[in-house]
């Protein structure tokens, strides 16, 4: 009985219209369901050569039915990968077409060329493993099954439902990757190399920070499935959820955007709050935690804006208590908020020069922001602290001073004065010694006047009392 089905798949599936031409195929091994698995592209077209040079059979082997057999030994060996039964029904020519089409898509398939997302100070190890199972979708493995299989949580693969309609998978798996994820055994030929495939990945996602010491033990026999259990238990235990929940509450219910700080925009809040729900969503497949509803999201998000002073805003905000609509969807509230967010100012201003004096030198300005420096004298260590662009300007500030300038600052201004007293100090000294000198000249000269009594007009001489040999 079992022998006439099969003959009967080979006539009616595969295209051979006659039970001789059917027993030809059989005769060069294709005999039964079972042995269809064994037959690889290669080994079929080996096979139809043969056949169609044969002399002694002259049975003509067309395109159409060497690519029904082809696509009937590649359904057979995922089926068989699976544990689902291998029948003419479950190769009907409608679900050959079908996987036609997967290993077609399995074909022309292209593994990401970005590498996996590596744990750091603003990627936590609980993001990076949230996002491995995508990662894993995307990677095909030697068994042509997407590596995510590895890591499902069931190591031990659930009973297979019936075949959908027309289908070669059953309808609650979506699709013939999704059933081959779920039901693909962690055993046998392809397993150790797609699991120590995971084991690498895993290796590099952690590479350099503390996590990695979760790998050590199964560093030996590159069990990439094992690594990962031990990475979410070391770090994602009920402990480590509740840290993570705690977070995730305090920026709903503390966090304040007042628009004041330009650097922290209205489109970063809401994206703080939005990672926030995604936290609880993943704590909630871990632990018993109740997620926040949509109302309620919405009511945390308008709350947490505390910037009235800004019109757009609180008219914004009014709008969206009024709309039911937006009232009741977090994205449609976020993104009218955003929409009607006042534009932020630049971070970067243009540095300005406050004063220009006669000895052509710029008066102190600020330079605490990336970009303004001090055009004055700075030390070494000082200058190796100043950046790129700092030390740009201040090259091109001592340019158009001039070398024979002198650079404004405090030193520089306390440098001058001194110099200026000294200059003042100099001159006025000069002054009193001329002066001095030309009354000592006179008095040396002698003084006519008074010894003839004559009266001279003009200022009054000074007289200078010199002590005498007798005195």
């Amino acid at each position: 009985m079992a022998a006439v089905t099969y003959v009967n798949f080979l006539r009616n599936t595969i295209g051979l219209d006659t039970v001789a031409r059917a027993a030809v195929l059989r005769d060069h091994g294709l005999d039964s369901y079972a042995v269809l698995n064994e037959f690889k592209d290669d080994d079929i077209k080996i096979m139809m050569q043969g056949i169609r040079k044969d002399p002694n059979t002259q049975v003509p082997i067309s395109a159409l039915v060497e690519k029904r057999v082809k696509l009937a030994c590649y359904g057979a060996e995922i089926y068989t990968l699976i544990n689902r039964t291998v029948t003419g029904t479950s190769l009907s020519i409608r679900r050959l077409k079908q996987f036609d089409i997967h290993k077609h898509i399995i074909k022309e398939h292209k593994d990401p060329s970005s590498d996996v997302s590596k744990v750091s100070k603003t990627n936590s190890i609980g993001k990076a493993l949230d996002g491995l199972p995508t990662y894993l979708r995307s990677k095909i493995g030697v068994r042509g099954v997407a590596l995510s299989y590895v890591i499902r949580q069931e190591s031990v693969p659930p009973t297979l439902e019936p075949l959908s309609n027309d289908l070669p998978y059953a309808e609650a798996s979506g699709s013939l990757m999704n059933e081959l994820i779920n039901h693909t055994p962690h055993n046998g030929g392809g397993w150790e190399e797609d699991n120590a495939t995971v084991f690498a990945l895993l290796q590099d996602m952690v590479q350099d920070v503390s996590m990695a010491s979760s790998l050590k033990q199964h560093q030996r026999n590159r069990n990439g499935r094992a690594a990962y259990l031990s990475l979410i238990q070391h770090n994602l235990g009920s402990a480590q959820w509740d840290k993570i929940i705690l977070k995730a509450e305090e920026v709903h219910n503390v966090r304040v955007w007042n628009g004041r700080n330009s650097r922290y925009t209205l489109k970063r809040h809401v994206d703080m709050h939005r990672d926030a729900y995604n936290d609880m969503v993943r704590a909630n497949e871990h632990i018993a935690y109740e997620t926040p509803n949509e109302h309620t999201r919405v009511s945390r998000l308008l709350r947490s804006i505390q910037a009235n002073h800004l019109a757009s805003i609180a008219a914004a905000k009014t709008t969206i208590e009024a709309t039911p609509l937006k009232r009741d969807d977090f994205e449609l509230a976020a993104d009218f908020l955003i929409l009607n967010a006042p534009a932020s100012k630049s971070l970067q201003q243009e540095q300005r020069i406050a004063a220009f004096d006669t000895d052509a030198t710029y008066e102190k300005s600020s330079y605490k922001k990336d970009g303004q420096v001090q055009d004055r004298f700075y030390t070494v260590e000082e200058y190796r602290k100043l950046s790129t662009n700092q030390k740009m300007k201040l090259k091109l500030l001592r340019e158009q001073r001039g070398d024979d300038s002198k650079p404004s600052g405090k030193r520089s201004n306390r440098n001058d004065q001194k110099k200026n007293n000294y200059k003042k100090l100099k001159s006025e000294n000069a002054d009193l010694m001329q002066r001095i000198s030309a009354l000592e000249s006179r008095i040396s000269g002698g003084n006519t006047s008074e010894d003839s009594g004559e009266e001279k007009s003009g200022p009054k001489k000074v007289k200078f009392n010199q002590r005498t040999k007798k005195d």
